[in-house]
């Protein structure tokens, strides 16, 4: 095996791991019930509008979205990008039915902990992920297009433009907006800037 091809194997490894590690992160979200993510909120937003079930409306809006990456961004479209789709959602269902059963008493100061360490984790993760450059989410690559667009724009910075109007079609479409939607809104994309500059780079350049 050529070192290349080690170094592309690796990339798809820890990109599939952080993958799996944010599906949890969804996971423990969804269970504390303090807000959903703000990406979630725009697909329930547009399916309560349209009155179009929620599996049917997600399958459009990213297709929208990697069509438009394809023409503005194509590196961003890769084995990322499909491992992103396959494993978030199960993972994200598996890791809520299991978080429920061992969770049986929370408490509201609990639910916040849970909150803010999936938060972190999840920021992690999305910055080990789409710094391995093999393709990311249809979400994920729109405020990734906007740093490379306009370099003015930071990460942190471009991360909160997306979240914010996705919060605000999904509020206008009556989507559950929470503490922890808000707290994902301003925290999220500067947090994956951090965590870019931190640990990710750095990580990737020893591993891979």
């Amino acid at each position: 095996m050529t070192a290349k091809n080690s170094n592309y194997i690796k990339r798809v490894l820890i990109c599939l791991m952080a993958n799996i590690l944010i599906g949890i992160t969804i996971g423990a979200m969804r269970v504390v019930n303090l807000g959903i993510d703000p990406f979630t909120s725009l697909i329930i937003g547009v399916s309560n509008l349209a009155k179009t079930p929620f599996r049917y409306i997600y399958p459009i809006i990213n297709g929208v979205i990697i069509v438009l990456i394809f023409f503005l961004n194509k590196p961003m479209i890769g084995i990322g990008t499909v491992i992103n789709l396959i494993v978030i959602g199960p993972v994200s269902d598996y890791s809520a039915a299991f978080i429920e059963n061992v969770y049986t008493s929370p408490t509201f100061i609990s639910r916040i902990i849970i909150l803010i360490a999936a938060l972190i984790i999840m920021a992690m993760n999305v910055s080990l992920y789409t710094s391995t450059n093999i393709g990311v989410s249809a979400y994920d690559s729109l405020f990734l297009t906007i740093n490379k667009k306009n370099h003015n724009i930071s990460l942190g910075v471009a991360r909160i433009i997306t979240d914010t109007i996705s919060m605000i079609v999904g509020f206008i479409g009556k989507a559950t907006i929470g503490i922890g939607t808000i707290i994902n809104v301003f925290f999220m994309g500067p947090m994956v800037d951090f965590f870019n500059k931190s640990i990710a780079s750095k990580l990737l350049k020893n591993i891979c």
